[in-house]
Order: C-alpha cells, then structure tokens, then sequence
C-alpha cells in the first residue's frame, strides 16, 4: 500500500516535469521567435531520446542550452511516441507549435499507474 503512494506520487511528479518542460519549449519558441527543441537527453549535454534521464531546451538554430531538466525518480520511464517515429525529439515553431508531429508522452512505473500527456498538433497539452 505504502510503495503504490510512493508510485502514485513519483508519476505525478514526473507528469509534472514534462508539463513545465514542454510549456517551457513553447515558450520560448514564442519568446525568442526559434525553433526550440525538447529532448530526452542521459547526460544533460546532448539530445539522445532518453526522457527518463532528464530532458533539454535547445535553441535550434544557435544550438544554445535554454534549460536542463532531471532525471525522473527510479522506477519511472518516460517514452515520447510521435506519429512521426521521431521519438527522441520535439521541435516547436517560432509559433509555438510542434513542427509536423504530434503524440504523448507515456509515464510508466511498475505498479501499472500510468499516465499519459498528449500534444497535438497546434501543440495543446492535455
């Protein structure tokens, strides 16, 4: 009963990052009138698709580090799915919008308390 709260609130948080990551993105994308990608990145440095490491806001064009979110809490996995297949990025237009794609981020842990952020494609977060 103890370890589910623990999970429970472990998939919240996590849910939580992405979200602040993710309106971050757009954002700045808005803001700064670039391409800004978010990334699933292991190492905080490079994009590698690996969301449950943490994840990066890069400017696309300068290649600038805008922001480094953590690693999510042992036990969660976190995958991007697009409809495009490219699963290890999101590249929002100055507009704010995802650049062609769309799809959700799934949160995973191993008491099955998934949770599911869908971005379409004018890039609402739901």
């Amino acid at each position: 009963s103890y370890q589910k709260i623990i999970a429970n609130y472990r998939i919240r948080s996590a849910s939580q990052q992405l979200v602040r990551a993710i309106t971050q993105a757009k954002e700045c994308a808005l803001h700064n009138q670039s391409e800004i990608i978010l990334c699933g990145s292991s190492n905080g440095i490079f994009c590698d698709g690996k969301w449950s490491n943490g994840q990066l806001i890069v400017d696309k064009e300068s290649k600038k580090l805008i922001s480094i979110f953590p690693a999510v809490a042992t036990g969660i996995t976190v995958n991007w799915r697009s409809n495009l297949g490219h699963n290890e990025l999101i590249v929002f237009t100055r507009m704010g919008i995802p650049e062609g794609q769309w799809g959700s981020f799934w949160i995973e842990n191993n008491y099955s308390n998934d949770r599911r952020i869908v971005i379409n494609a004018v890039g609402h977060i739901s």
